[in-house]
């Protein structure tokens, strides 16, 4: 259904998103991340695709493009966001 959806609309962020999230639970991390910074891309405030993107760039040992991305995220994210520690985490452990 993601993929119909975005064949008729591949400007959706929150499609792309979700793809994401299915292509990473069914082990294809690489197309994941392609999917989530599509949807970063789209919507550069689109705050689940900048958590996916940066915790599974620093998984797959690529902590320069995870420093980006969840830079990006710290900026977007309201201040009481609990995701916003395990990101600075993920960054205090790349630097």
């Amino acid at each position: 259904e993601l993929r119909r959806a975005l064949d008729l609309d591949p400007r959706l962020a929150g499609a792309n998103t979700a793809l994401g999230v299915v292509l990473a639970a069914t082990g294809r991390r690489n197309e994941a991340i392609d999917a989530w910074k599509r949807a970063v891309d789209i919507d550069p405030a689109e705050l689940n695709a900048l958590f996916n993107v940066t915790v599974n760039l620093a998984a797959a040992g690529r902590g320069a493009e995870a420093r980006q991305y969840g830079e990006r995220f710290l900026a977007a994210a309201p201040p009481a966001m609990p995701d916003r520690d395990q990101i600075r985490k993920i960054l205090d452990a790349i630097r």
